[in-house]
């Protein structure tokens, strides 16, 4: 499922799931201000499912009508979305349904907050860094946070996948992260199935040779797929402060093939259809050959009888 604007763009896959229980928004604000939103649903298929399409609606919903993007909004937003899931595990009846979520709201110029609960995270890519802004709301990035755990071993650690902080059956408040940018970059809100199997150097790599934000969002979801991610993927990518895409040398060199094809093709066209006129008119211009004087045979020589 892919959705794009034209400085920002979202992909989700449900990888090798049997359904997708990630969800993302897009929105367009006032004076050029984005806001975006990623969930990640727990409890199951289709509580999973439910409980982050609630909680994304919610956040859209509650900005959809917003004349200007900034904390207080994003603060409204991510409040609707938590009050949304409350309600969605009350209808299912069901206290494990929950789900992550991370929401922005940013400027043009790259300034704005970051709101999230759970372990789907904001990294930010420049022309010289990959860094993460976000820290997890799990077990085990608490225990790395604490020198308990290192991060090799949290790759394995039975309670790896243990959330601390979602939204759920009970109210929950987001961790705030205020967002400055010094330099051209792109924010990336991501699911942990895009987090943790794409590394600082294939983000930075995706993020330097994507020919724009729709590109990108794609190549990083699959690329976490084809590196063994085993859960559903979901990104989201805004370019900020002028962040110009670079189309990779290979698009191109295709470019130019396909250029230089379509010109042989249209020259010979041209040959093919102009060729006999062109043959006619040269034998019309062409001097007409003298005409040829024959002498008249001389008499036969008498014969000797």
């Amino acid at each position: 499922m892919n959705r794009s604007h034209d400085r920002a763009a979202g992909f989700s896959s449900q990888g090798r799931r049997s359904e997708n229980e990630d969800a993302y928004a897009l929105i367009a604000l006032g004076g050029g201000a984005f806001a975006a939103a990623v969930a990640d649903g727990m409890g199951g298929h289709s509580h999973g499912k439910a409980a982050s399409e609630a909680a994304v609606t919610a956040f859209r919903t509650a900005l959809n009508s917003a004349t200007s993007g900034g904390r207080d909004e994003l603060e409204q937003a991510f409040a609707a979305a938590v009050d949304a899931v409350v309600a969605k595990t009350r209808d299912l009846s069901s206290e494990d349904t929950g789900t992550t979520l991370i929401g922005v709201i940013v400027d043009p110029s790259g300034t704005g907050w970051i709101a999230h609960a759970g372990d789907s995270a904001a990294v930010l890519v420049t022309r010289s860094e990959v860094r993460r802004l976000t820290v997890d709301h799990s077990f085990v990035a608490e225990q790395m946070k604490l020198g308990r755990m290192t991060e090799l071993e949290s790759y394995s650690h039975p309670l790896r996948n243990a959330i601390t902080r979602a939204l759920g059956s009970i109210p929950v408040t987001p961790e705030w992260t205020e967002v400055r940018i010094a330099e051209p970059a792109v924010l990336i809100l991501a699911t942990d199935g895009v987090v943790k199997f794409v590394g600082d150097s294939d983000i930075a790599a995706i993020g330097e040779t994507a020919a724009g934000a729709d590109d990108a969002v794609r190549r990083l979801v699959l690329q976490a797929i084809r590196n063994g991610g085993d859960d559903n993927a979901t990104a989201v990518a805004v370019a900020l402060g002028g962040w110009r895409w670079k189309k990779p040398k290979t698009r191109r060199l295709r470019l130019a093939a396909v250029l230089m094809i379509a010109a042989i093709a249209l020259a010979v066209s041209i040959f093919v259809i102009y060729r006999k006129p062109l043959m006619d008119m040269r034998r019309m211009l062409r001097p007409a050959a003298p005409a040829k004087h024959h002498r008249p045979s001389p008499p036969a020589a008498p014969r000797k009888r």
